[in-house]
């Protein structure tokens, strides 16, 4: 799988898994889409990484992607489907430990965007 799955989020009562939930059905449109949110900083606590397959209702062909959520201390959730935060994320947990390590602490990432042929692309920038 081009993409791995991961969640440091372990809901262990009802409440929680219903909040779980809910964060998991949305997507960038429902939730804080990070596309939104370009040049602001956010202090993150919790990843989740969903890599999903759909079909293209157009084409018919499949297609592979990856939602990364990033949660902040106050439960607030940002989500995008761009690969670059993903890769990004990945490389952050590779370097830093990930959020269920016992050394972790917080990161603090800046949301950027870069101009690409087919409009404008999420990436994030550690810097904290």
């Amino acid at each position: 799988a081009k993409y791995k799955s991961y969640s440091s989020i372990k809901a262990e009562n009802r409440a929680d898994k219903l909040w779980l939930l809910n964060i998991l059905e949305g997507d960038e449109e429902t939730g804080n889409g990070l596309k939104s949110h370009v040049g602001k900083e956010l202090e993150v606590q919790n990843i989740i990484l969903r890599p999903y397959d759909r079909i293209n209702e157009d084409t018919g062909a499949f297609e592979y992607g990856v939602l990364t959520y990033l949660i902040t201390p106050e439960k607030e959730v940002y989500v995008t489907s761009a690969k670059a935060v993903y890769f990004s994320i990945t490389r952050i947990m590779e370097l830093f430990g990930n959020p269920e390590s016992p050394d972790w602490e917080n990161i603090k990432i800046k949301v950027l965007k870069e101009k690409m042929q087919n409009g404008d692309a999420i990436k994030i920038k550690m810097i904290g």
